[in-house]
């Protein structure tokens, strides 16, 4: 075999490995390690002790929330129950002057954020003595966002504020992260 030859016959060897490994198919080991699930992880939330609740046809009501769920909200005032209908609900603000549930020692950071919850079942009060609340991170849809914290992520998020939808399937609360 001439030099020529075994030149030819080495860029034939050579093309052929290489337009082998180049497929525009992405190959199954590929596949996995480029698809990523979204976990369904929950993100702690801190409620203040006193809601003050504004409702659509005027007037107020106050207290601790101590649950929702997708057609009302319960009120706790003085050891008093009291459901509302969310389509009776205007606007809950939770007092500044109130102090977290067991004196929790906290430090607001950064601005104030703006979530959409849907589905709203997906916000869960978990011990309304202690200000405990939760939501489902896959229901957050993030409608104003701060810049990002030096700090961080926070691990917790207090409640400013809620609203809720129309035919009550979302809600939209202000959260401020806090350490």
């Amino acid at each position: 075999m001439t030099g020529l030859a075994k030149i030819l016959l080495y860029i034939l060897f050579s093309s052929v490995l290489l337009s082998s490994g180049c497929s525009n198919k992405p190959s199954s080991s590929n596949i996995s390690s480029t698809v990523s699930t979204k976990k369904n992880t929950s993100i702690a939330l801190s409620l203040p002790g006193i809601a003050d609740v504004e409702l659509t046809k005027g007037g107020s009501k106050s207290g601790r929330v101590t649950a929702i769920n997708d057609k009302n909200i319960k009120l706790e005032f003085s050891g008093q129950d009291d459901l509302i209908a969310i389509s009776d609900i205007k606007e809950i603000k939770f007092s500044l002057d109130s102090e977290l549930p067991e004196a929790q020692e906290t430090r607001l950071r950064n601005e104030p954020e703006i979530w959409r919850i849907k589905p709203l079942t997906d916000f869960q009060v978990k011990d309304s003595s202690k200000g405990e609340a939760e939501v489902s991170q896959k229901s957050i849809v993030k409608e104003k966002q701060p810049p990002p914290d030096p700090l961080g992520q926070p691990s917790t998020y207090q409640v400013k504020e809620m609203w809720f939808g129309s035919n009550s399937s979302h809600m939209k609360v202000k959260v401020v992260g806090i350490d």
